[in-house]
């Protein structure tokens, strides 16, 4: 296979990659790639920013002889957006059902049931809109579930990342597992 059929638009990307003579692709995925020789991770800090220098790569990479095996670490959280609206709109209504008629009619229906009930009434209205609102507006601001592999780099001071989607990620196992493969074949 030339260069030029292994260099077309890998993972999406255009260009940034030069393959060396006799290096081919071992595992390839949106944000990784994994030759003979060296592993390639997407360079996340250029999709924060506009791309100022051209000479920037999309890809950060190392040899693999120089990298040390991945450690694989699962972050973020499940979307409870949900479960947020149900406690809301239950907290809401218990709320309206209380203050409505006291404004209105200046009637309080569950003074009337004792002090007890009424407290337990408030502290349930309460607790739902806090912790609905809570995991509501939480679901937006933490990151979706996902599973980064770790190539730390002892001879530098830098280390690679890669992010899969989802927790336990196949796509990120399968990239240690050949990277673990072929760095066996390359110290021995």
């Amino acid at each position: 296979m030339s260069n030029e059929i292994e260099h077309r638009n890998v993972s999406g990307f255009s260009g940034g990659i030069e393959f060396r003579e006799g290096e081919h692709i071992v595992f390839e995925a949106t944000n990784a790639l994994l030759t003979n020789e060296r592993v390639f991770v997407e360079n996340r800090r250029l999709k924060r920013k506009t791309k100022k220098n051209e000479s920037e790569s999309f890809w950060l990479e190392s040899e693999i002889s120089a990298t040390l095996p991945p450690t694989s670490k699962n972050g973020g959280k499940t979307s409870r957006k949900s479960t947020g609206i149900k406690l809301l709109v239950f907290g809401i209504i218990l709320v309206v059902l209380q203050v409505v008629p006291y404004t209105l009619f200046e009637i309080n229906i569950i003074q009337n049931l004792g002090t007890l009930v009424e407290s337990a009434y408030f502290l349930s209205s309460m607790l739902g809109v806090t912790i609905g609102l809570y995991l509501y507006v939480g679901s937006f601001i933490n990151l979706d579930p996902h599973t980064s592999l770790l190539f730390s780099i002892p001879t530098e001071d830098r280390d690679l990342v890669a992010i899969f989607d989802g927790w336990d990620s196949s796509e990120a196992e399968k990239l240690g597992r050949e990277f673990r493969r072929i760095r066996r074949s390359i110290i021995t």
